[in-house]
């Protein structure tokens, strides 16, 4: 999931990565080895699973 994989839109292994939490939810956001940004989320109940397939960003 993190280092991306066949089923997985970010294709290479990622780094930088900073989690940041509010009342409800988990972000995690990664830079990955060719430059973009990315974005993955998930409830605190089902955390350290359950993160999104993540958006890219600029």
């Amino acid at each position: 999931m993190l280092d991306g994989g066949e089923k997985h839109p970010r294709e290479i292994g990622g780094l930088d990565y900073w989690i940041i939490c509010d009342a409800s939810k988990v972000y995690l956001f990664l830079t990955s080895l060719n430059g973009k940004r990315w974005r993955m989320s998930t409830s605190l109940v089902d955390l350290p699973q359950g993160f999104n397939d993540g958006k890219a960003g600029a």
